[in-house]
């Protein structure tokens, strides 16, 4: 006798068209959500610098590593494999920050920006785009890291993509991106460690565990979620379990 699946499920994308129109809705409302709350919110707090976070120097042009999170996310979305999967990538990057605006909200950190000062021989290009960096976000917003989040979860998407010849360059952007939110003087340690833990929870409920409707459409088989005579795909490592398990 089956054993009836009793997961939630959700609907999911059916077409190119609607996964780009989806991906714009939840740019927009993941833009929303953080520029509220990057401006108002609870009395901020700041946390006491670890070690490392007194050791790691500031390195201006590392802005550009930050910026490489919001290409790299871009990238991940287009390449996915699956209108299942982009579903599940678009249902993750809206409850991450989701569950953030409330920690930013209830519970805000702030980054003491007075201990980034630019060196002396910063190349003005480098000095201009701190000033930027500065003007449009706020010291808020520090914990949990959403760069981490981005940079994590646009993996599990690479992860899930074909072909992976891809996977070597987004993972160093990845990287890139994750550390310079130390060198950019953006992030505390703690930020980047509880960004990880709520990447984990989205990854594990959205692409394990949550059921996603049919996408319907060529390229999925509209029931499983997995193209037709791929196999097992490399996110079994941290699944525990076969990809036709994903839905």
């Amino acid at each position: 006798m089956p054993v009836r699946d009793v997961r939630p499920s959700l609907p999911a994308l059916r077409s190119q068209p609607a996964k780009y129109a989806a991906g714009l809705a939840c740019a927009l409302f993941c833009a929303l959500l953080y520029v509220v709350s990057n401006r108002w919110h609870g009395p901020p707090a700041q946390l006491p610098l670890t070690a490392i976070d007194a050791w790691v120097p500031f390195l201006p042009f590392t802005g550009w590593w930050y910026a490489s999170s919001y290409l790299l996310l871009g990238w991940a979305f287009v390449v996915i494999d699956g209108l299942d999967r982009a579903t599940r990538l678009l249902y993750a990057l809206a409850a991450v920050q989701l569950a953030a605006a409330i920690v930013f909200v209830a519970y805000p950190v702030v980054y003491p920006r007075e201990l980034a000062v630019l060196p002396p021989d910063t190349w003005p290009v480098h000095a201009a785009l701190v000033s930027f960096w500065h003007t449009i976000d706020t010291p808020a917003n520090c914990l949990p890291s959403l760069h981490v989040t981005t940079g994590l979860l646009s993996l599990a998407a690479f992860l899930h993509g074909r072909p992976r010849r891809h996977l070597p360059v987004a993972v160093l952007i990845a990287v890139l991106s994750i550390a310079s939110t130390m060198t950019f003087k953006q992030h505390y340690l703690a930020d980047l460690v509880a960004g990880a833990v709520l990447s984990w929870i989205a990854y594990r409920v959205f692409f394990v565990w949550i059921r996603v409707g049919a996408a319907g459409a060529a390229g999925t088989t509209g029931g499983t979620g997995v193209t037709p005579g791929t196999g097992p795909t490399p996110a079994d490592a941290f699944t525990g379990g076969s990809a036709t398990l994903r839905r």
